[in-house]
């Protein structure tokens, strides 16, 4: 058999076996949770959050081969829609971007309306892996600490809020930020896929908080 050939094919086993290890160890369980500070302003005026549309594609709920993907449904606690709703409530209220957001209140001053575009959380072997060795014709590259294992996340929000007695549209906020992390044969780094997850959804609703704070007079 032509050496070059039973490189590939030992560097697609140890990759794969490696990818297996490393997937059937992770705790795929997840719950997004926001972790902000107070805000800077607040706007004295009531809110009531609604539970959220979700616009996410069949793609980013599925688990990629020789992986997995902690916004599949069986990994969330929780329906994703009511869970972003409910996290984004508490965090305007507890940390006062307005003077109370509740999922429910009938005598809000105004209604929030939130899209959830992408909530992309994956982690998979990258695909570099398999020509970069073949090129190297052995398995060093892996040996030596190349990637074996790649955290992707992608998360993309909007948010649009009326005035709740005319329906009247205040403004529309849209954020969105990305996270890439690489896991080696000896640092392991996926496990933390639940936190670098939260992390990003945090800092996405962060940079929505900061557009509806410079649209205070609107309110």
């Amino acid at each position: 058999m032509n050496t070059h050939f039973q490189s590939f094919i030992k560097t697609i086993i140890i990759t794969c076996v490696i990818s297996a290890i490393f997937t059937s160890c992770a705790t795929v369980s997840y719950v997004p949770y926001v972790s902000l500070d107070v805000s800077k302003k607040t706007i004295m005026k009531t809110v009531e959050v609604e539970k959220f549309d979700d616009n996410t594609s069949k793609t980013e709920k599925r688990n990629p081969v020789f992986g997995y993907a902690i916004t599949n449904p069986k990994s969330l606690v929780g329906s994703l829609n009511s869970e972003l709703a409910s996290g984004i409530a508490t965090d305007f209220n507890n940390n006062a971007v307005f003077a109370s957001a509740k999922l429910k209140n009938d005598s809000a001053d105004y209604r929030i309306r939130g899209k959830i575009v992408k909530f992309y959380g994956k982690v998979r072997p990258p695909f570099i892996v398999y020509p970069v060795a073949v090129l190297l014709l052995s398995n060093i590259a892996i040996l030596c600490g190349m990637p074996v294992l790649v955290a992707e996340v992608d998360i993309e929000l909007e948010l649009s809020i009326y005035d709740k007695k005319t329906n009247k549209l205040i403004g529309t906020y849209h954020a969105e930020n990305r996270d890439v992390i690489k896991s080696n044969l000896y640092n392991d780094k996926s496990y933390a896929i639940n936190s670098f997850m939260n992390r990003t959804l945090s800092k996405t609703v962060f940079d929505l908080r900061e557009q509806i704070i410079k649209d205070e007079k609107k309110f």
